[in-house]
């Protein structure tokens, strides 16, 4: 079956066969479930490709804009004809990436997943086998360059990413050699007040200890330990709260606590007559509307109304999605009259492709029809 919702094209069901689809607007996205023995071929540059528990499939396409990214699936080739920033594949086994020369700086992530090599269409004899829980580029010599990836693809990388951006930053921390701008309310999620004292401790610092140290706050990502444990022990943190605040883990036990309770929420979203406090760096780092928005104002707004059309419950279940990476659903919704409703919201504020929001939903239908059919 193949039917269209909002910006999104399905493509759901399908045992064997070929088909032919064409995105008609490169903001529209594509998403392939359950399907088997199939080959799905996709004309024009489209936004991105989600691929969900297939098996035996060839799936061909021209140009992406986000990347795509592939679960629970088995036995896939992904030709890429044209270019594609980046290839997420998560607990997958057996996956060919073809790609054209075009995808010169394309990465490809991987986690929890067995045989998956990429392989350049003009040099067709040659095969690199990707290794797991590693960020992996090309070379120009056509050789594997693999950096650890320890962090979740969700809101750790969505966080890094805005930490690497250097952009809509409010406070400046300064090392030995190099002064890096960032946002004062992750910084205050992680580690609490930020006094004086604590920057003029960091200046001791070289520029790489103090990286490590901010990429450590904004991702969970431990690049260098000894970098990271010196400058914590000094600030207050003992070893034991060090490890219970590194990797995603780490992180996300942070964030959740300052969603639910924070004196550093310094941003108001606007439902109608209800008020929801947050963390601009949240935002922004979640949500490429918010991002793009902040960018091109000058003078930074502590609130702002809502202008989605979305319904509340909807947004609520967005927003403690940007701290947490789960959608909880809770007897406050009615799973059919969210649902397509969170598919829209997921468009509108343009969720980047580190997110796994739309794989969680379709979790939930899951859930939601097997429950309706023992009823």
């Amino acid at each position: 079956m193949i039917h269209t919702n909002y910006r999104r094209i399905f493509v759901e069901g399908f045992k064997k066969g070929e088909r032919v689809i064409d995105t008609e607007k490169p903001r529209n996205s594509v998403q392939v479930s359950k399907c088997s023995n199939f080959k799905l071929t996709i004309n024009e540059k489209f936004s991105n490709l989600l691929i969900l528990s297939c098996s035996d499939c060839t799936i061909e396409l021209s140009n992406l804009i986000a990347g795509c990214e592939m679960v629970n699936c088995k036995n896939l080739i992904i030709k890429i004809t044209g270019y594609s920033p980046n290839v997420v594949v998560d607990l997958c086994e057996g996956v060919l990436i073809q790609i054209s020369n075009k995808c010169e700086n394309i990465q490809i992530y991987t986690s929890k997943t067995s045989n998956i090599c990429v392989q350049k269409y003009e040099q067709s004899s040659l095969k690199l086998y990707i290794p797991v829980r590693f960020m992996s580029k090309i070379s120009k010599e056509n050789k594997l360059i693999n950096t650890p990836c320890d962090i979740a693809r969700g809101v750790g990388q969505d966080l890094l990413d805005l930490y690497t951006s250097q952009e809509i930053t409010d406070m400046e921390v300064s090392s030995m050699d190099k002064t890096f701008k960032v946002h004062s309310d992750i910084l205050q999620i992680r580690l609490g007040k930020i006094d004086e004292q604590t920057l003029l401790f960091l200046e001791r610092f070289h520029s790489s200890n103090v990286d490590s140290f901010l990429k450590w706050v904004y991702s969970g990502l431990v690049t260098n330990i000894n970098h990271i444990t010196e400058i914590l022990n000094q600030i207050g943190f003992s070893e034991e709260q060090i490890k219970e605040k590194t990797g995603n883990e780490g992180l996300i036990k942070d964030l959740k606590r300052d969603w639910v309770n924070s004196e550093f929420k310094n941003f108001t979203l606007k439902l109608g007559n209800e008020e929801i406090k947050c963390h601009k760096g949240i935002l922004i780092a979640r949500s490429k509307l918010y991002f793009n928005m902040f960018l091109s104002i000058n003078d930074q707004p502590t609130e702002i109304s809502d202008y989605s059309g979305r319904n509340k419950k909807s947004i609520k279940i967005l927003l403690e999605y940007f701290y947490t990476d789960l959608i909880t659903q809770d007897g406050d919704w009615n799973f059919d009259e969210v649902y397509d409703d969170l598919y829209d919201a997921s468009d509108f504020f343009q969720l980047s492709i580190n997110s796994n929001f739309e794989y969680q939903l379709e979790l939930l239908k899951e859930e939601h029809e097997k429950k309706s059919k023992k009823k």
